[in-house]
C-alpha cells in the first residue's frame, strides 16, 4: 500500500510537472503572440505617420472639393457669362437693326407717298396753267386774218403767250423756224440749248425738281444740247440780223464759259475729264464770233460780255444764270428788243438786266 502510495504520488508529481511545463509553454506564447501583436501594431502605426500623402503620389482623375475644381468653375462661369453677354448684344443689334429698317422703310414709303402727292398736286396745277395758255393762244389765233398767212410778228405773239411753257414753245418755235428760217434760228436754237423733249418744264429749267424717273432722260438731253443747238446758231450768226447775230455768238459764248452747266449726273471725276474736250469743241465754233460780233459795239458790250461774265461767275449753282434755261427766254423774245436802239450800250444793258431779273423770278 505504502509502494502503491508512492506511484500515485510520483503519477501525480509527473502530473503536475507537465501540467506545469504546459502552463509554462502557453504563458510563454501567450506573452510572445503578446509581444509581436503589439510590434506589429506600433509598426503599422509608425507606417501610417510616415507614409507620404496619398494624394500627391496617387494620381487622380477627379478635382472634386478642390481647389483646383472652384477656379475652373469660376473660369467657367466667366465664359458663360461672356458668352451670354455676346449673344444678349448681337440680339439688341439685331433688334436695333430691325427697327432701324422699319423705320427706314417707313420714312422711305412716307416719302414716296408725298412725293406722289406732291407730283400729283404740280402736275394738275401745270395742266391748269398750260390749259389755260392753250386757250389764250387759241383766242389769239381767232383774232388773226383767216385769208392772210402768220407771219413772224404772230409767231412772236404766240410764243409769248405759251412761254415759259416748254411744252408748248417747242413746237411752236420749231413750225416758226420752218416758215421763217432766217427769223428764227437763233431762237429755235436756243429752245434746242434750253429744253429737253419730254420733260415738263419745270424740270428742265430748275433740276432741283427732277424725280428720280425723269433723271435719266434729262442727264441723256443735257450731254446733247450743244451739238443739237450749235448748227442753228451758227446759221443765225451767218445769216441773222445783227441782233441775231450778237444773240448768237451770246449763247455760244455762255456755253463755253459755263461747260459744267452741260454735264449729267456722271460726277466730277468724269465730268474734269471732259470738260477739255467739249471746250475745245466749243472753241472752234465760238472763234468766228469775234468778227461777227467784235468787241466795243452795243451789242457785245451791253448783253454779250456781261452774260458771259455772269455765267462763269455763278456756273454749278443750279439757281443762277445758265444759257441751258428757257426761263432766259426774254432775252430771246424780238418783243423784248421793240424799240430799242441797238447802238446804245446801255438801252442793250437794260434789255439784258430785264431777261435776268425775268429769269431769277422763274427759278424762286
Amino acid at each position: 500500500m505504502f509502494r502503491t502510495h508512492r506511484i500515485a504520488a510520483a503519477a501525480f508529481a509527473v502530473f503536475m510537472l507537465a501540467a506545469a511545463a504546459s502552463a509554462s509553454a502557453d504563458t510563454r506564447e501567450g506573452y510572445q503572440d503578446s509581444t509581436t501583436r503589439q510590434q506589429i501594431e506600433r509598426m503599422d502605426e509608425n507606417n501610417r505617420a510616415n507614409a507620404p500623402d496619398s494624394s500627391l503620389n496617387i494620381p487622380s482623375t477627379s478635382v472634386e472639393g478642390t481647389a483646383l475644381q472652384g477656379w475652373m468653375n469660376n473660369l467657367q462661369a466667366e465664359e458663360d457669362a461672356a458668352r451670354a453677354k455676346k449673344a444678349a448684344e448681337a440680339r439688341q443689334q439685331q433688334e436695333e437693326l430691325r427697327d432701324w429698317f422699319a423705320a427706314e422703310r417707313q420714312r422711305m414709303y412716307e416719302r414716296e407717298v408725298s412725293m406722289a402727292a406732291t407730283r400729283q398736286h404740280e402736275n394738275a396745277r401745270d395742266r391748269q396753267i398750260i390749259a389755260g395758255r392753250q386757250a389764250q393762244l387759241a383766242a389769239y389765233i381767232d383774232t388773226l386774218p383767216r385769208d392772210t398767212p402768220i407771219g413772224p410778228a404772230a409767231y412772236d405773239r404766240m410764243i409769248d403767250i405759251v412761254a415759259p411753257y416748254s411744252e408748248l414753245m417747242r413746237p411752236l418755235v420749231k413750225l416758226a423756224y420752218r416758215e421763217f428760217p432766217r427769223e428764227f434760228a437763233v431762237r429755235y436754237g436756243f429752245m434746242q440749248l434750253s429744253t429737253c423733249d419730254g420733260l415738263r418744264t419745270q424740270a428742265t429749267a430748275y433740276p432741283g425738281t427732277l424725280y428720280d424717273d425723269e433723271n435719266v432722260l434729262r442727264d441723256k438731253c443735257v450731254m446733247a444740247q450743244p451739238s443739237a443747238a450749235f448748227p442753228y446758231l451758227i446759221e443765225a450768226r451767218q445769216t441773222g440780223s445783227p441782233l441775231d447775230v450778237a444773240l448768237a455768238c451770246a449763247l455760244m459764248a455762255g456755253a463755253r464759259g459755263s461747260v459744267p452747266s452741260f454735264d449729267p449726273g456722271i460726277g466730277p471725276h468724269l465730268g474734269d475729264a471732259l470738260h477739255p474736250r467739249v471746250s475745245a469743241w466749243l472753241d472752234k465754233r465760238v472763234q468766228p464770233c469775234v468778227t461777227a460780233a467784235p468787241a466795243g459795239t452795243a451789242l457785245y458790250a451791253g448783253m454779250v460780255e456781261p452774260l458771259v461774265r455772269q455765267v462763269e461767275r455763278t456756273y454749278g449753282n443750279d439757281r443762277n444764270l445758265r444759257v441751258n434755261s428757257h426761263l432766259l427766254w426774254p432775252l430771246l423774245a424780238r418783243t423784248s428788243w421793240e424799240g430799242v436802239d441797238l447802238q446804245d450800250a446801255a438801252a442793250v444793258r437794260r434789255v439784258f438786266d430785264y431777261a435776268v431779273t425775268r429769269y431769277e423770278e422763274g427759278i424762286r
